[in-house]
């Protein structure tokens, strides 16, 4: 086997992912979907959807990772005593990356719907929502 098959398939294979989690979270996200969904279900139809899925997948995205966070820190910094500045460090830098996609998305939005609400001030059915 050549050396562009071999890191062909090293590419294709991560040994340190596992694949088991990443099935799991795509039948979560399915289940998730079908939640947010069932509004979109009359009351006349054969469809059921159990009321705690949403509650059950939400739960399950939190354990998965929190487990993967830890499972980083502890990568990263192997000795005990310093895994606690280095979880300090993981957190402080999440929030930083999330903060600004945040605050970010809030800016665009409120300008869009500020933009909206005055000018279509006409629409009656439309102020109810401004």
């Amino acid at each position: 086997m050549d050396k562009a098959a071999m890191t062909m398939t090293a590419a294709k294979t991560n040994p340190s992912r596992n694949y088991q989690l990443d099935f799991l979270k795509l039948v979560f996200t399915f289940f998730l979907i079908f939640q947010h969904s069932s509004v979109f279900v009359g009351e006349n139809t054969r469809i059921t959807i159990p009321p705690m899925m949403g509650a059950v997948t939400v739960h399950f995205f939190f354990i998965v990772s929190g487990m993967l966070m830890a499972n980083s820190i502890v990568k990263k910094e192997p000795d005990i005593l310093s895994s606690g500045r280095s979880a300090m460090q993981f957190v402080l830098n999440k929030l930083k990356n999330i903060l600004l996609q945040y605050w970010s998305a809030l800016l665009v939005f409120m300008t869009i719907y500020i933009y909206i609400c005055t000018t279509l001030q006409q629409s009656k059915t439309f102020l109810l929502y401004c």
